[in-house]
């Protein structure tokens, strides 16, 4: 098995996604990274007075891959 984002048991699938691509290889598939927990990060639109802060997991692909790679469990 190749250690890819698509394989790891940290590798949740955006809703976006067509959960049915997961079996086709080929596919670059858009997921989060939730080995850790989101990052914050300060939205300020498009007028200073908008902004806020929000929280987010990193957005990664199917066929990315990373040191943290654990294999996602079948069951």
């Amino acid at each position: 098995m190749q250690p890819l984002c698509l394989h790891c048991r940290f590798f949740n699938l955006d809703d976006e996604e067509n959960p049915d691509d997961r079996n086709k290889p080929d596919h670059c598939l858009q997921g989060y990274c939730r080995v850790n927990p989101p990052t914050v990060g300060r939205y300020l639109g498009k007028e200073n007075g908008l902004g806020y802060d929000y929280g987010q997991w990193p957005v990664v692909l199917s066929v990315d891959w990373c040191g943290a790679f654990q294999p996602h469990q079948a069951g």
